[in-house]
């Protein structure tokens, strides 16, 4: 499948008979989508110190390797049974922890495995490693945490949480925390030391993590929100809501918190001041976890559609100018900053112009149209899939409905090349049919009908 690159401005799109905004960026937040397949189910995802990413797919028992490059290998290193989470050590050897299996696999960087490289808990859920090099592993089923040492000596019942522990993360002095299904945080001292009630957030926890400073946050799935743990165990909501079922969590160098929210295939992102940005980024379907690397890039794990997601740093969008018209599907920019979108629901297009000004309903065109394009002179064109025809728009409005038709094309798409040639490709007819159409510059209802090539 072919990679899509979203730069925002982006549409939010509603339900089918509302209309909708335009969300626009001061700086541009770059989404690839995908940017790599992975193997099945990817579940959880890691990035080592050279900006490879990996991937541990609970469909397939595998982890994904992925250059910064985009470059794949798919079957990378096998693991034991589901791999649930992934982390990465300091000499970047990778880990994965084996729900099915109760252990935990380990994979040197050139890529050997060694599955059962030591044993766990009953039912592990997540793993993390402290600056020693120890790994601990949240036990969601008999409710322990397991630590082992970096030679693969396991101490499986290390601590005992209780709750089903189901996300796990260490401090820079060697705290262990985990998320408890009653909506506690668990937190382990160095020594061992439990206290499973340590600090309450919200319900159903499911991610969690530490920034520099020893604040823990968490994500709350059924309440779609941010819990802030500080040092001393005071807790407080931080930000506002997330999107739906926010199931992993992650900070950057500046102190931005992110969700991966499972529910609505998206990252919702929180500045250090609590600012909330609910739909900072799409994502592929049901983003299981994320991770942030060095330059600031951010990586979803899409479980469903078994793929990874870049999102390119970029400051949030922000709603631009007023009401689309019913159902926006496409858009476009003209040389002069004027934004268009064509509304499926109503027939029409709505101009935005640069200050915010909108016109809801600046043009009527065809049946249901479903793409935008906009040529070198600023004219405006929609491919219109209900009555197979292309509506072309002067810049001053005057609007040609059925600038050119051809019945039962159903065309989807509409690209104009550097001579001003006019592409659709079309739905029906024949499996990826597609149509070229030379008209004059002329604008105006009388311009001379344009001649379709059929390829």
């Amino acid at each position: 499948m072919k990679s899509v690159v979203l730069v925002v401005l982006a549409v939010v799109m509603m339900a089918a008979m509302t209309v909708a905004h335009v969300h626009r960026a001061a700086a541009a937040v770059t989404v690839t989508y995908p940017w790599a397949w992975t193997g099945v189910a990817p579940s959880a995802v890691a990035i080592d110190s050279s900006g490879n990413v990996y991937t541990a797919n609970a469909g397939d028992n595998t982890v994904s390797k992925i250059s910064p490059d985009g470059t794949t290998t798919q079957a990378w290193a096998a693991t034991g049974s589901t791999p649930r989470d992934i982390a990465i050590d300091a000499d970047d050897n990778v880990y994965t922890v084996d729900l099915n299996s109760d252990s935990v696999t380990r994979i040197t960087p050139d890529g050997t495995p060694t599955a059962g490289w030591a044993s766990t808990g009953d039912g592990p859920n997540a793993i993390a490693i402290d600056a020693d090099g120890n790994v601990y592993t949240a036990n969601y089923n008999d409710g322990t945490v397991t630590r082992i040492r970096p030679d693969g000596t396991s101490d499986r019942s290390w601590a005992t949480v209780g709750g089903n522990p189901s996300a796990i993360a260490v401090d820079a002095s060697g705290n262990v925390f985990t998320t408890l299904a009653a909506g506690t945080l668990a937190r382990i001292t160095p020594d061992g030391t439990t206290d499973s009630s340590w600090a309450t957030v919200g319900a159903d926890p499911t991610g969690v993590t530490v920034d520099s400073a020893g604040n823990v946050y968490v994500t709350n799935s059924l309440s779609a929100s941010v819990t802030k743990v500080t040092p001393g165990g005071d807790a407080s909501s931080f930000g506002t809501a997330t999107g739906s079922d926010p199931n992993a969590i992650a900070i950057d160098a500046a102190g931005n918190v992110y969700t991966a929210n499972w529910s609505s295939n998206s990252v919702t992102k929180i500045s250090p001041d609590g600012t909330t940005t609910q739909a900072w980024a799409a994502t592929g379907a049901a983003p299981f976890d994320l991770a942030i690397d060095s330059s600031g890039n951010v990586y979803t794990a899409n479980q469903s559609s078994g793929s990874v997601t870049k999102i390119a740093p970029g400051t949030s969008s922000q709603q631009f100018g007023g009401s689309t018209g019913l159902n926006p599907r496409a858009i476009a920019v003209d040389s002069s900053g004027n934004v268009f979108t064509a509304n499926r629901n109503d027939n029409t297009v709505t101009r935005i112009q640069p200050d915010g000004t909108t016109t809801q309903s600046w043009a009527t065109t065809g049946s249901t149209p479903l793409d935008i394009a906009i040529d070198a002179d600023d004219n405006v064109y929609t491919a219109n899939n209900g009555d197979s025809t292309v509506t072309k728009i002067s810049p001053a409005g005057v609007v040609t409905t059925t600038w050119a038709s051809m019945p039962g094309s159903a065309p989807l798409d509409i690209a104009i090349d550097a001579s001003g040639n006019v592409y659709t490709a079309n739905a029906g007819q024949r499996h990826q049919d597609h149509s070229r159409w030379h008209g004059d510059a002329a604008v105006g209802h009388d311009e001379p009908a344009p001649r379709c090539d059929r390829r």
